[in-house]
């Protein structure tokens, strides 16, 4: 289990509720001296944030949400220890908010946190992450800002971010994006990935279904021309397979655990991870 599932799947709401369940029934009973506790859950909650947002990145809306609450209130009962909270009562309405925190950022929005390891993204090369053989939207020669995105045809949620990354790719000549192969996490001990997406790419379905989009949205213009790579030609299948198996060894390297997952580099900047669904995109 590596730092990237725990920052993923254990809010950090939750660690500091356990903290606050402890002050709330050891505290005012004089079991454990207060100020030990509520440092203790002060430190805590500074560090697990600050590693979370450094090493893990997770940067996502509803971490920090948890992350500022559980600072915010360890802190309050630091500095406040003998008034706040007067009794118990007050102490498990704060657990409770705690907890209901981290079951809005479990169950909620948490799922789209956007994953990866900082460290192997930025040590990645250019030529890892956006290989020629890609299959490719836009000018990927001249495309001051690329985007790598890790999609799989069958995973529901990449086909929905497929008209994301058509329209930011529109929106100007300098952008191209990368399409690599990988499994979605319901997928990830499929024995036939590499058969299944050489029989999705035989039969065109990528290439199908942005044309179909395009036909619906003609101000967008999709370079259906540039994705005639040897990853999409039909009948090489020995070809694809090996992309696929390229593609999945990065994935894996770069810390990706579920698909859809986009890397971005613009031009004099590191190269970051992005939730393709949540492009920049005009109004």
């Amino acid at each position: 289990m590596d730092s990237t599932y725990l920052a993923q799947h254990v809010p950090l709401a939750a660690i500091g509720a356990a903290f606050y369940f402890l002050i709330a029934w050891l505290g005012p009973s004089g079991s454990i001296p207060m100020r030990s506790l509520t440092t203790a859950a002060l430190l805590t909650s500074v560090s697990l944030t600050l590693y979370a947002l450094i090493e893990v990145g997770a940067t996502c809306s509803w971490c920090l949400a948890s992350a500022f609450a559980t600072c915010v209130l360890a802190a309050v009962a630091w500095l406040t220890p003998a008034e706040f909270p007067p009794s118990k009562r007050h102490w498990t309405l704060l657990v409770s908010l705690c907890g209901a925190i981290f079951a809005v950022a479990l169950w909620g929005p948490w799922r789209e946190f956007v994953q990866g390891n900082p460290k192997a993204i930025r040590a990645a090369s250019s030529q890892e992450l956006f290989p020629e053989s890609a299959p490719t939207l836009g000018d990927s020669k001249h495309a001051s800002e690329r985007l790598a995105v890790w999609v799989d045809m069958e995973c529901s949620a990449c086909r929905a971010a497929l008209p994301n990354l058509i329209l930011w790719q529109s929106q100007s000549s300098r952008r191209a994006v990368f399409f690599r192969h990988y499994l979605h996490a319901g997928h990830a001990f499929a024995k036939d990935h590499g058969e299944r997406l050489v029989r999705a790419s035989r039969q065109g379905r990528l290439e199908r279904w942005l044309r179909e989009f395009a036909a619906r949205n003609p101000q967008t213009e999709v370079g259906l021309h540039e994705l005639e790579s040897e990853v999409l030609q039909k009948g090489r299948p020995l070809d694809i397979t090996a992309a696929v198996d390229q593609d999945r060894l990065l994935a894996k390297r770069l810390g990706l655990e579920a698909t859809p997952f986009a890397i971005l580099k613009q031009k004099d900047r590191r190269p970051e991870a992005i939730d393709p669904r949540r492009l920049s995109l005009p109004q």
